[in-house]
């Protein structure tokens, strides 16, 4: 749209700077957007062959993986905290040995987040 407001001008019946200056909000949300969206991880457990689980952080521009042997993996714990609006949020974490804090799963699922931790530590457990 910034290319037609360019190339056409500004609506007939409306002001140039007014439409320049919505162009421009558009263009500050959509930064500031892109900005917080690239702070945001997407992660993955990866199980190995030969007894060695891979963490995975994924960001639009980088990657950053753990590789722990099974039997050294830290306990995983539901952690409560609280969303914007005052709701309950909750995590399914781990704090690996280096001190990274790794979200296996988040939401308003406690019980989901249970179910993740159960599955985690029965992976600890070797079932």
């Amino acid at each position: 749209m910034t290319f037609v407001l360019e190339r056409d001008g500004a609506p007939p019946g409306y002001a140039p700077a007014l439409s320049y200056a919505i162009a421009a909000a558009f263009w500050i949300g959509a930064l500031g957007l892109a900005a917080f969206a690239s702070t945001r991880s997407c992660t993955h457990v990866r199980l190995d062959p030969g007894s060695s689980v891979v963490f995975v952080q994924r960001y639009p521009f980088r990657a950053s993986e753990h590789t722990l042997p099974t039997a050294e993996l830290p306990a995983a714990s539901v952690v409560s905290s609280e969303d914007s609006e005052g709701d309950p949020y909750f995590y399914a974490r781990t704090i690996l040995p280096d001190g990274t804090e790794f979200d296996l799963f988040e939401g308003h699922d406690r019980a989901g987040c249970e179910q993740i931790v159960e599955r985690y530590e029965a992976l600890r457990d070797g079932q």
